[in-house]
Formats: structure tokens, sequence, C-alpha cells
């Protein structure tokens, strides 16, 4: 059930990588991405964010989607402020949630 939550089509290239470090963005090539995943955990996505909010401002930046991982409902934060950046840019940016305690970690 968990790798059909991640699962692409057959032949579908990924490239896993980037800098781990800020700024995220510096390890994206905007030339060859078609699409970038950001993964985080609990306070983790505060310079996910960052990135995201700078990323919008490119024109030619590929689309994004977070993942956001917690382990409870009440953890997730700037909840507001994401669903704002996904209202406002809906073809360049997407957000979801995983809360480990109901779904399973991601692992």
């Amino acid at each position: 059930e968990k790798s059909k939550r991640f699962s692409t089509a057959e032949g579908t290239t990924l490239q896993f990588g980037g800098k781990f470090k800020v700024p995220i963005l510096e390890g994206i090539s905007t030339d060859t991405t078609k699409r970038a995943v950001f993964v985080s955990t609990g306070v983790g996505v505060g310079p996910c964010i960052g990135a995201i909010e700078k990323a919008l401002e490119q024109e030619h930046f590929p689309p994004i989607d977070l993942i956001a991982s917690y382990r409870t409902e009440s953890e997730v934060v700037y909840k507001d402020h994401l669903d704002k950046l996904q209202e406002e840019h809906p073809s360049k940016f997407s957000w979801k949630t995983i809360i480990t305690s109901e779904q399973g970690r991601l692992s």
C-alpha cells in the first residue's frame, strides 16, 4: 500500500539528490528537472517553505510537490500558509501531509 502512494509510470526517470543544505534550490537543475518533490518531517518543513517561496518567484522553475510528514495532526505547522501557496499557484505547487500515527511511516 505504501509503495503505491509514490509509484510512477514505468520508465519514468527519477533523480534523487540535490544539496541537502540551505540554499536548497542550488541543487535543482531547472533545465532538466520536470518536477521537484520535497519531503520533510516536523519543523524541517521550514527550510522547504523558504525554498518553495523562492522557486515560485522564478517563472521557469518546475512544479513542486511537498510531502510533509508529522506524527500527529496537531503537529502540522504552516498549514494555512501552504494552503494559500497552493491556492495561489495551483499549476506550480501542491502539498500533502502524512500523519504517521494514522497512515504509517514513510520508510
